[in-house]
């Protein structure tokens, strides 16, 4: 996925020759100049690093020369801001933030009307994740230049890096204000309502673009961006080959093209795309950037990892790049390295709040949920209004049943992308769970009008039916999802807890049993399966279920709990098995001790024929349910009687009328 720009020169060799050779005939002229005493030698020598500084400057491999270059020409012609301005944005290049706003701010402490040092410095700054300064130097630009468009144009670039989108059309309005028959501004403005929720009119802004420039390509590719968004990958390719047809020389189309051919999977003809890049401008990094990310795409990380290499061989200090390697790594299961190489992407552009999300994305597939949130929250620290740090959030949150924190961040990303349909779906399940049954059908239903189609919208919808207690309606959705992918293990279990809930047992364990053929490590429906048969009063389906739960996630309690319970109580010879039901409660009582433990272990003793320490655990779960603990069962006070009478409980558990189908 790509974040940004990757800032790469393309020049073709004849180009830089040609560039290379002017500056050396500079140097010639000067020198002459200087033997004839015309010039003053510092400036003269000043005026020669400066020309060799600007050749450096269009090699994004040789930054360090230019540094160097403008720095031995800044001590010679200390006053030239120029200098300083030009060496700040190398210094910006190699990801040095910081010494560029010194460079920029010593520019402007110089001329205090310099526009251009003011955007710059102001794209350091949200480097550094300082946007408040960001945003200040962007508006001292703007009061600059009010009659100007390009400062609106950089305004609106940075509120769309901040994902202020609405903004950010507001400024390419005013930008097209000053100069309404620019295309490429046009086509700016149509990305940024396509990325406000709106591409329907970001499409028709590009064909007006189209017809005030018909021969520009800008207005297809950005059609093509915008189409490959919605995932519409074959319109996008439609406007990729467009843009070629007007310039057929267009790596960028090419590369394009070939990142929407590998959306679609039609991998030989994204490679066969990307490999021209290559070799068109084979010493140039955007040709294997397309082939790291196609590669990516292809599951084939290790193709990918050394494609990406190749292209920060041509462009170092590029932080799209090293987090594509970070993808490819972490593909490839070297969380390691992919942890190395998000770390190096983030050193380079600390103020990147994307950055930080995919180390979180990182994190979080390693297991490492609380580093996963922290870089999370570190994303929406740095933009309020990033709706993938919130969504994250939010799951992460849900997910461990933090269920107002998770509802917080859902709803903040709905906020700021309100078709967002998995952020609707997650939030009906934190409704159900939070008892808001009103409002989680009413993002039921919006995540259904968004994507009725998706079985993973039916599937999250579902649920949230069946959290409320609504199971015929979780039922038609579920169904809709098992139709959609037969194969959908989860949405098997739902409906088969969803049966349970309607007394409807056997359609319950026919379910729960395809959820474990096709996931055979889904603990939750080995436990729901048990529950099934338990109300059937199957007592060996109920305690091989509960074996199979336990065989996935040992140490499971309630499971544990509810084994040790049947191999103790049951009527059925064959089940019981006092010894094993006495190992497992008396396992869970040294963890802890509610009653519901408690009188398990007493169950188990009775079994066994230990009534006098039967009777002494049920007595002090007894006391614990007089206490206040509601996690004793019924009949308490009857099985101590049984045990002062020196009998076993015997317990069956059975299909009243009407339970079952």
């Amino acid at each position: 996925m790509r974040l940004f720009p990757i800032g790469l020169f393309k020049a073709d060799g004849q180009k830089a020759v040609l560039k290379a050779g002017l500056a050396m005939a500079a140097v010639c002229i000067l020198a002459a100049l200087l033997n004839a005493g015309c010039i003053p030698k510092d400036k003269m020598l000043a005026q020669a690093y400066s020309d060799s500084a600007r050749v450096a400057l269009q090699d994004p491999a040789a930054m360090d020369q230019a540094i160097e270059d403008l720095s031995a020409a800044a001590k010679l012609s200390p006053d030239n801001a120029m200098l300083l301005f030009q060496r700040g944005g190398a210094y910006a290049r190699t990801g040095d933030h910081e010494q560029a706003v010194q460079d920029f701010t010593q520019a402007i402490n110089m001329i205090s009307r310099f526009p251009a040092a003011y955007v710059q410095r102001a794209k350091s700054y949200a480097a550094l994740g300082d946007y408040e300064k960001a945003r200040a130097d962007f508006d001292v630009a703007v009061a600059l230049l009010p009659d100007q468009a390009w400062p609106y144009r950089e305004i609106a670039g940075f509120c769309s890096q901040r994902e202020n989108y609405g903004e950010a059309v507001t400024y390419y309005l005013k930008a097209l204000e000053m100069d309404p028959d620019n295309a490429g501004l046009m086509c700016l403005m149509g990305k940024a309502q396509a990325d406000a929720g709106y591409p329907e009119k970001g499409i028709q802004t590009c064909l007006n673009a189209a017809k005030i420039d018909p021969q520009s390509a800008e207005p297809y590719l950005t059609m093509g961006l915008i189409y490959s968004k919605q995932g519409d990958h074959y319109a996008a390719i439609e406007q990729y080959t467009k843009a070629m047809d007007i310039n057929p020389g267009s790596n960028q189309a090419l590369g394009r093209r070939a990142l929407a051919y590998s959306a679609a999977e039609e991998f030989d003809k994204a490679l066969a795309d990307a490999q021209k890049v290559v070799a068109e401008d084979p010493d140039q990094a955007l040709g294997y950037y397309y082939l790291g990310s196609i590669y990516t795409q292809k599951n084939e990380p290790e193709k990918a990892y050394e494609s990406y290499t190749k292209a920060l061989e041509c462009t170092p200090n590029e932080p799209a790049l090293y987090l594509g390697r970070a993808h490819a790594a972490r593909l490839a299961g070297d969380y390691d390295l992919a942890l190395k190489n998000a770390g190096e992407a983030i050193a380079l552009y600390p103020g990147k709040d994307s950055l930080y999300f995919e180390r979180g994305n990182i994190y979080e597939v390693m297991g490492q949920k609380p580093k996963a949130l922290e870089d999370y929250l570190k994303t929406v620290a740095l933009n309020p209004q990033s709706v993938q740090g919130h969504y994250r959030l939010g799951v992460n949150y849900a997910q461990s049943a933090a269920n107002q924190k998770a509802y917080e961040h859902l709803s903040k990303a709905i906020e700021f992308n309100e078709n967002h349909v998995m952020a609707y779906a997650w939030r009906a399940i934190i409704n159900a769970r939070l008892g808001k049954k009103a409002e989680s059908v009413g993002d039921i239903k919006k995540a259904l009008a968004l994507r009725s189609d998706s079985p993973l919208v039916l599937y999250f919808t579902g649920t949230a039916y069946g959290l409320l207690k609504m199971p015929e309606a979780a039922i038609r959705l579920l169904d809709k999802a098992v139709q959609l992918n037969p194969e959908y293990a989860l949405a098997y279990m739902e409906r088969g807890k969803a049966h349970v809930q309607l007394r409807q047992y056997q359609a319950a364990v026919r379910d729960l049993e395809k959820a474990v053929q096709y996931k055979p490590d889904l603990c939750g429906a080995n436990l729901q399966a048990a529950y099934a048969a338990r109300y059937m009063g199957d007592d060996r389906g109920t305690v091989d279920w509960l074996s199979r739960c336990l065989e996935c996630q040992p140490g499971m309690e309630e499971p544990s709990r509810l084994l040790a319970w049947v191999l103790s109580v049951s009527f059925d010879d064959q089940v019981r098995d006092g010894a094993r039901a006495l190992e497992i409660a008396q396992s869970l009582v040294n963890k802890k001790k509610p009653a519901s433990y408690l009188e398990t272990l007493a169950a188990a003793l009775a079994e066994t024929g230990d009534f006098q320490q039967a009777i002494a655990i049920q007595q002090r779960a007894l006391e614990k349910v007089r206490a206040g603990d509601q996690t004793g069962g019924a009949d308490m006070e009857q099985r101590l009687e049984f045990y002062q009478n020196e009998k076993p409980w015997r317990e069956r558990v059975g299909i009243r009328p009407g339970e079952t189908e």
